[in-house]
């Protein structure tokens, strides 16, 4: 469903669904500490790795770059409300670096950042999340959608009074139901059937990046 918020910034915020409006307008609606601002960052992620409860075959996500965009909001001298989307393009292979397909993997948090520890410039800081991971594969086979959560450090250095520089190391996890069936239909399983019965409850990325924000 779309919807349209107006914010007290005067700026329309179109959107698919209320999930996503109501951290948006979480993000907008206060006038406390009012400044935003918008980070870009690049990160190298590693990690994602299935079982095949069926067959016991090992498949592994594999390590590559990811890019994040984060919108943050202060509330308070040392905390701030965060949403993020980061996005990584890679493969689905098996323990043998088979190939097994592309698939593109999305994380859609709210989560916020509280301050450590703090210099003339600089700021160390925790950072954490809970939202949605987005599996979504090519070749016909079905995409997937699991509740997942983020925790990490990070360093901010404000580089001039609205340029910061952001540098982090992140853990995410994503819950699975095991023994449920994920990336069904495809061709190359005849478009029936799933490709992975998952033995396990989690599957866990790492990432190392860093970022340019600008403060508005």
């Amino acid at each position: 469903m779309l919807c349209l918020i107006n914010t007290e910034f005067g700026y329309y915020i179109y959107c698919k669904n209320s999930f996503l409006a109501g951290m948006l307008l979480l993000l907008f609606s206060s006038n406390l500490y009012a400044d935003l601002t918008l980070y870009v960052t690049e990160s190298y992620r590693d990690g994602g790795d299935f079982e095949d409860s069926f067959t016991g075959r090992k498949l592994s996500v594999d390590s590559g770059n990811a890019t994040a965009f984060i919108i943050s909001k202060a509330v308070s001298k040392t905390q701030s409300v965060e949403f993020t989307y980061s996005y990584q393009s890679t493969e689905l292979s098996f323990s043998n670096n088979r190939k097994l397909f592309d698939v593109d993997i999305s994380y859609f948090h709210l989560g916020g950042t509280n301050q450590i520890a703090k210099s003339d410039k600089a700021e160390a800081y925790v950072v954490g999340g809970l939202g949605a991971t987005y599996f979504s594969p090519d070749s016909g086979y079905s995409s997937e959608t699991r509740f997942s959560l983020s925790l990490g450090l990070g360093a901010k250095y404000h580089i001039s009074e609205r340029l910061v520089l952001r540098s982090e190391i992140k853990f995410f996890s994503t819950l699975l139901n095991s023994g449920s069936g994920i990336f069904c239909g495809g061709s190359s399983n005849g478009g029936g059937g799933c490709s992975v019965s998952v033995s396990g409850s989690t599957a866990s990325q790492y990432e190392a990046g860093v970022g340019l924000g600008y403060k508005f």
